[in-house]
């Protein structure tokens, strides 16, 4: 009663919480392929949706307002993303784990990435004002998502730490991107993982020098 099955590739079930599931139709199956179209639908009528996106009001909720910003943008919300709420500041911290921290994070693990799950949650989180953390692990992270991704954090306050470990498309992002692009996304960034993402001489070139102007990674 409280979740909704749905097959990917014939064979994964994803179990949906009420939340998200009660908007997807009997007949939707999320795919990563079919997001991207939707995304790109979106893009061409941009100026259409800005009075949706500009009027939506939070509900102080990160999913629900994802799940609307998704609902906007035409795109079936990610069956892979969880947030975890931000814990008590006294609570144990793991200190041989950079990453551990009391902070809310959303995060993504072992899936593909699209460009719709991007924006959409980038305008949750800048709407909502519930997240510092945003974790992209063992993703394919598709080169639109990562053009979306780096276009759309300068304008995030929220988010400080960028986690993209075993994420494949980071090289490419990093080596295509204009400098003056990564270093705005970046600008308020503090921490920064990137674990084997396989950067080449150039993705490292690029990051080093990114680095040696950002002082707060």
């Amino acid at each position: 009663r409280d979740t909704k099955q749905l097959y990917i590739n014939n064979k994964e079930v994803i179990h949906l919480s009420p939340l998200i599931s009660s908007r997807i139709s009997e007949m939707s199956i999320w795919n990563a392929d079919d997001n991207e179209a939707a995304y790109q639908v979106f893009t061409n009528n941009i100026k259409a949706k800005l009075a949706l996106i500009e009027a939506h009001q939070s509900k102080g909720a990160l999913l629900e307002d994802y799940e609307a910003f998704c609902g906007i943008i035409g795109v079936l919300p990610h069956p892979k993303l969880s947030y975890t709420a931000k814990r008590d500041p006294a609570a144990p911290v793991d200190p041989a784990d950079p990453l551990d921290s009391p902070d809310a994070v959303a995060e993504i693990k072992d899936y593909k990435v699209d460009a719709g799950t991007v924006k959409a949650l980038l305008l949750a989180v800048g709407r909502s004002k519930l997240l510092t953390r945003i974790s992209f692990v063992r993703c394919e992270l598709s080169a639109k998502a990562s053009r979306e991704l780096i276009e759309s954090l300068p304008h995030v306050v929220p988010i400080r730490d960028l986690v993209l470990d075993w994420t494949t498309g980071v090289s490419e992002m990093l080596s295509k991107t204009p400098s003056a692009s990564l270093a705005a996304a970046l600008a308020r960034v503090s921490v920064l993982s990137l674990r084997s993402v396989g950067l080449g001489d150039k993705g490292a070139t690029v990051l080093s020098e990114l680095i040696a102007k950002n002082y707060s990674i």
